[in-house]
Order: C-alpha cells, then sequence, then structure tokens
C-alpha cells in the first residue's frame, strides 16, 4: 500500500535549536541509562542485555538492547540524534487507503550534525564508532509498567509506556562537502510535544567523565538531589567493587568539580552532597539560596 507522507507540526514554544533533546517524562525518569556502565579498558561491546528494575514508586521497568551500553558515546550520541532529528523536522508516514498513520516518522539530516554535536572525529575510528552506537540505540526497547500509585497519581491513568525500539536507521554515503546522509525513522515519541521535558545534548557531549553524565541524567527531571555519597553510587548504579570513600575521592568528587565548570551548584553538609542544575532558582535548600545570595 501507498504511503503518504505528512509535514508533522511542532508547536513554535518549542526550541527545535539542534542543542535541545525533548522526550517524554516516563523516559527520563525511568533512568534508560542505568542499563549503560563506563567501558573498561579495551572492552568491546558484547551480546545484548535486559534489565529489568523496580523503582521508588513500584513501576516495573524494563530495558532491552542488542548489544552492551556504554555511557560514553551512547548518551551523548542518543541525546545528539534526539535533538538532531527534532531540528530537521519530521513527516508522518500515512497509508493512503485507511489513513491510518505509521507507528513511527520519516526525518533525514546531515551526519555532519551528529560528527559536531558529538565531538567525535569523522577520521579513524571515529565513524565506526558513531554508526556503531546509533545502531545498538536504534534498537533499544524501553517497557514501563506503573503501579496503581503512579498510574492516578502521576500518569494521568496511564499503565504502561512502551518504546519497542527508538528508531530504524539508514546512513546515505556521500562525497563531497555535504557528506553522509542520516535517514531516520524513528519512534512517534520522539517527536517534541509541549509537555515534553529537554535534556541538553550539547552539555552532555562536553562532559568528559562518565560519573558527570550519570548525575547529569539523573538531574533532567528534578531541580536538585541530595544524598550520601553511597547513595550517589546506587543511583548511578556504579560498581560496588570499590569502597564507598575510594569511589567517592577516585569518581564523584572529580565529576562534581566538572558539574560545577559547567554552572551546577555543588554543597556538602556532613555526609550529606547536594547537586542542583544551573537554572535551579525556586526549591534550592536554604543553605544554597543564601550562598547564591538569594
Amino acid at each position: 500500500m501507498a504511503k503518504i507522507e505528512k509535514k508533522v507540526w511542532v508547536s513554535e514554544k518549542i526550541a527545535v535549536d539542534g542543542k535541545k533533546a525533548y522526550l517524554p517524562h516516563p523516559l527520563f525518569q525511568s533512568t534508560l541509562f542505568a542499563a549503560t556502565r563506563t567501558r573498561k579498558e579495551g572492552e568491546y561491546r558484547k551480546n545484548g542485555l535486559t534489565i529489568v528494575s523496580e523503582n521508588k514508586f513500584g513501576d516495573t521497568i524494563t530495558v532491552s538492547a542488542p548489544r552492551t551500553l556504554f555511557v560514553s558515546p551512547d548518551m551523548g550520541v542518543f541525546l545528539a540524534t534526539v535533538a538532531c532529528a527534532q531540528k530537521a523536522g519530521f513527516r508522518a508516514l500515512v497509508d493512503s487507503e485507511t489513513g491510518e498513520m505509521e507507528p513511527f516518522a520519516k526525518t533525514e539530516f546531515p551526519m555532519s550534525w551528529l560528527y559536531e554535536l558529538t565531538g567525535i572525529s569523522s577520521k579513524g575510528k571515529g565513524w565506526y564508532q558513531l554508526s556503531t552506537s546509533l545502531e545498538t540505540l536504534g534498537h533499544v526497547g524501553l517497557s514501563i509498567r506503573f503501579s496503581d500509585k503512579s498510574a492516578f497519581k502521576r500518569q494521568k491513568g496511564k499503565y504502561s509506556f512502551i518504546v519497542t525500539n527508538f528508531w530504524n536507521l539508514f546512513v546515505e554515503k556521500r562525497k563531497g562537502r555535504k557528506g553522509s546522509l542520516v535517514k531516520l525513522y524513528p519512534s512517534l515519541y520522539l517527536v517534541p510535544q509541549e509537555q515534553f521535558l529537554w535534556a541538553d545534548a550539547e552539555l552532555c557531549n562536553k562532559l568528559k567523565k562518565d560519573t558527570a553524565k550519570g548525575i547529569f541524567w539523573q538531574l533532567i527531571c528534578r531541580e536538585h538531589l541530595t544524598g550520601t555519597a553511597e547513595k550517589w553510587r546506587e543511583w548511578l548504579g556504579a560498581s560496588e567493587d570499590w569502597e564507598v570513600k575510594f569511589w567517592k575521592s577516585r569518581r564523584l568528587m572529580p565529576a562534581l568539580e566538572e558539574l560545577a565548570g559547567h554552572g551546577y551548584m555543588v554543597k556538602e553538609n556532613g555526609d550529606e552532597i547536594t547537586v542542583a542544575r544551573p537554572s535551579t532558582k525556586k526549591v534550592l535548600p536554604a543553605y544554597l539560596r543564601s550562598k547564591r545570595g538569594e
């Protein structure tokens, strides 16, 4: 059956600038990248994985991927791809006979956009690294079964959120200044809506430390977060092979220093560490407000 392409209208209130990645709340709140981890030296992607977890609301979260997911480069590539796709715009695919929409859209943009936003080189191993990440991420699936409490209080009566896969990918190799073309068929969940949250894809790709990226992800759907070093390690899904004190000094504190360099507020109060996003103003703890002269 023939397919008709129709331009998808996006609200003018949404700043699709190629740097922000707009996504549904459940995706950010489900800590999708808890399925990622720091790549060990000399380690490469292995076979698929399925991770089932439960959050504090009793929601059951299942993440499945065809191959191992790593904090770097996958988190940055994921957000960069979403941001680039949203900047390029979407076209809906509609069955010409039934008028029914396909469960995915269509978009295309230059591969150079991704090289620029991710900071991955187009030379040497860069092409392989980026293309492998794109292919792996495209086939990642996420399903959330909301508890009764979440469904009625947080999800407006919805009992599930399911993304079978984020996108199907085709890359048209081209020579010359324009370079290769990314042809993406993304899930409709990637088409930005006014109620979506957004993440700064540009900032994510500037961060060098995996732990910093993990904290960045945790703070997308909240203005600040407070916990002990042990709690932070739990939230980030970090390895428990190291003692908490050692992990704090070698991983957590350098990550917090890097985030502070990008405008994040960091405050130690006894054993607890509070980290706040740069734009946070309204609900900061009193000791942080006083520090900022508010």
